[in-house]
Order: C-alpha cells, then structure tokens, then sequence
C-alpha cells in the first residue's frame, strides 16, 4: 500500500486539482490498488460516474480481496442508481472487511 499524504488540493476544495494529482499518482503507480481508489474518490467529488466505477474497478482487478475498493465500488454504483450491483459490491466488502462496518 502507498504512503499517501493527504493531497494538497484537498484543503483548498479544489476538486479538479485534487483530479489531476491522483491521474498522476496513477500515472506513477499504474499496478497500485490504492492509486486507483484515490482516483475513484476523485471521480466521484466531480459526479463523474462512469469513470469512479471504473477505477475502483481497476482497484479490484489489483486486489480483489481489498474491501475499500468493494466499498468505493458500492458508493460509485449507487451514484450511478444502479441500487442492486450496489449492494452486491456492499455485500463482498463487508465479506471481505467486517471491521470496516463496526
């Protein structure tokens, strides 16, 4: 797992510039399932919903095991309205990561 600290764009709500720097942690560390999560948050703060499900299904295809991902996964689809792959993507991340739901 990377060593993120928080990204500096964050503080200054300043949405596409945090989109920019997560696209280049990805660009730097294309095989890391974490990137890819941070992309998804990304994605989703801009309502770009398309490509949210599509990085945390990156993350996924990395980790199948990473329950964040699941959970980042779950999110994008009910962002999209697509309720039922929703809540079979919370479903696999609570299998996967019970203490993420305590």
């Amino acid at each position: 797992m990377l060593e993120i600290e928080e990204m500096s764009a964050k503080t200054k709500k300043d949405y596409i510039g945090m989109l920019k720097e997560a696209q280049a942690l990805v660009k730097k560390h294309p095989e890391d399932s974490e990137a890819h999560i941070i992309l998804g948050k990304a994605y989703g703060w801009l309502n770009f919903k398309d490509d949210e499900m599509a990085a945390y299904k990156q993350a996924i295809k990395l980790k199948p095991d990473y329950a964040e991902a699941w959970a980042g996964l779950s999110i994008a689809y009910r962002h999209a309205g697509r309720k039922a792959e929703a809540e079979a993507a919370f479903q696999k991340a609570r299998e996967l990561g019970p203490l993420l739901f305590k």
